[in-house]
C-alpha cells in the first residue's frame, strides 16, 4: 500500500495582513498559484475534507511531491499499521 501524506490547507488568514484590496488581490493570486503548482505535481483534494470549512486536506502518495511541499505523513494510516 503506498504512503499516504498530508497538507492542511487554511482557508482562514489568506488575506489578515493586506492593508488595501490590491495586497488581497496578490496574496490570493499567490495561493492560487501555489495550489496549482501542487495540482500540477499530483496532489488531490481528499474527498471527505470539509471545504466549505476553514481547512481543506490536500493529500499525496508521492514521497517526492510530500517533500517538496512540506507534507505529513497521514497520521490515522500509520496507526492502522
Amino acid at each position: 500500500m503506498n504512503q499516504r501524506f498530508e497538507y492542511l490547507w487554511r482557508n482562514k488568514f489568506l488575506t489578515v495582513d493586506a492593508e488595501s484590496i490590491d495586497d488581497m488581490i496578490l496574496k490570493l493570486e499567490g495561493a492560487a498559484d501555489h495550489l496549482q503548482e501542487m495540482k500540477d505535481a499530483g496532489v488531490v483534494l481528499d474527498p471527505d475534507s470539509d471545504v466549505g470549512g476553514d481547512f481543506a486536506v490536500l493529500v499525496t502518495s508521492d514521497p517526492t511531491v510530500a517533500e517538496r511541499f512540506d507534507f505529513d505523513p497521514d497520521e490515522e494510516e500509520q496507526e492502522e499499521d
